[in-house]
């Protein structure tokens, strides 16, 4: 998959978790984030931040401090450029 196809789906893929989290659909949209960043980007830092709202809102806050550090992580090592 080229860089641009990959940029398009990785959009798609976080405006989806992003609806699905506004919608309530806090498991399905964590479903979306892990195959982003399984299968699109490894390094977004914005699916992590992403997952660790979703991991606030079940209450799991080990876990969504997890992310959320992830994110930062990322943010700063981040070589793909933002769309």
């Amino acid at each position: 998959m080229d860089q641009r196809t990959s940029c398009k789906i990785s959009i798609i893929m976080l405006e989806q978790a992003k609806a699905l989290l506004k919608a309530g659909k806090t498991e399905q949209a964590i479903s979306v984030l892990d195959q982003h960043l399984e299968f699109v980007n490894p390094r977004s830092d914005e699916a992590y931040f992403l997952m660790g709202n979703a991991y606030r809102k079940l209450e799991n806050l080990s876990e969504a401090m997890n992310c959320y550090l992830k994110a930062l992580q990322r943010k700063h090592t981040n070589k793909y450029p933002k769309y």
